[in-house]
This record gives structure tokens, sequence and C-alpha cells, in this order.
């Protein structure tokens, strides 16, 4: 039946996966998960995902976490005819909900990390505005309005150039669901 227009569709209560979370204890699982392909020139491609979970104790959610991960798995054709396919790799970390519950600007997730180097190798963008900014530094001289030691202004923007975006596996052209048909990828310790 469908819902009527405007309308939120009702969760499926007999459905976990679709059952209201109120009063349920929500977790957030960092997945990542990678393509593999017979093609001579393929170069792999690696997607992490954030995934909401709601159960009742951590082992619960990290379980659920691989599930949700493993049938996310999927292959599609490219444009050259060639089959790839996305294989979930790690479950990276599983953390309750910071702020518990979810609300408009409500905190997720969160971790913590002590080599910022490493990290903006895994973000473009962090070098891609850092790069902007060296360059548009030494391209204007500085004047006496500017003091020298003043730190360069940077971008706010958090959102990565369209080119670097992944599709989600569900999103993937072609991509289908498939059961998996092993234990599933080892869990790898989460962050501090």
């Amino acid at each position: 039946m469908a819902e009527p227009a405007g309308e939120e569709p009702t969760p499926d209560p007999t459905n976990e996966d679709e059952a209201d979370v109120a009063g349920a204890n929500l977790y957030v699982g960092v997945m990542v998960s990678g393509t593999s392909s017979d093609a001579p020139d393929h170069e792999p491609l690696y997607e992490e995902s954030f995934v909401l979970v709601s159960a009742d104790t951590l082992d619960e959610a990290e379980d659920k976490a691989i599930r949700l991960g493993i049938e996310d798995e999927g292959s599609s054709i490219n444009e050259a005819g060639e089959t790839i396919e996305w294989t979930l790799l790690h479950s990276v970390d599983v953390k309750e909900v910071v702020d518990g519950e979810i609300f408009d600007g409500a905190t997720l997730y969160v971790r913590h990390f002590t080599d910022y180097e490493a990290y903006g190798a895994l973000e473009p963008v962090i070098y891609a505005e850092a790069e902007a900014v060296e360059e548009e530094a030494s391209e204007t001289p500085p004047d006496a309005s500017t003091p020298e030691s003043a730190p360069p202004a940077t971008s706010t923007s958090r959102s990565a150039p369209a080119s670097t975006r992944s599709q989600t596996p569900s999103s993937r052209p072609g991509a289908e669901r498939r059961p998996s048909s092993g234990p599933g990828p080892a869990r790898t310790p989460g962050l501090a």
C-alpha cells in the first residue's frame, strides 16, 4: 500500500533493519570496502562508510555492522564491459553514538588521531586546500596590512569534490546484494 503524499513510510516492525530505533542503543560502524576485477588495468577503489546500527549490546552491533557490510557487497559492469566486485574488507570500528540519540546537530561518531599528515593522505580535500593556500601565499607578497606571522586563511568546506566521492554499494550501477558465503571480514581494532 502506498503512503499518502508527503508522509514518511511506516517502518515494518517485523523487519529489524526497518524497526523504529526509538529507545534502542545506537551505534556507528565504520566499514571499509574495496573493488577487485579481472580487468588487466584495474586500479582498486576503496570506500569508507559509516553505518547506523541499533542493537542491545556492542557485540551485537559489531556483528550487525559486519552483516550489513556483507549485504552491501556486489558487482557491476563498467563502461568497458568488465565486472567490478565490491567486497567488505574490514569493520574498522563500532562505537555507541556519542550523543546517545539522533537529533539535528547530534554528534554521531568521534575518533582521535595524532598524525594529521597521515590523515590528510586519506582526505584529498585537505591537501587540495593546503596546496591552494600555499600557492596563493607564494604568489602574493606580504604587505604591511598582513603580518607575516599570521596563518593563511583556509576554506572550511567539508565536502569532497564530486570526482572524489564514491558511490554507495546500493547506488552503484548494476550492484547486486548477495549473502556472504564466508565468515566475513576480520574486525580490526578501533582508533582511540
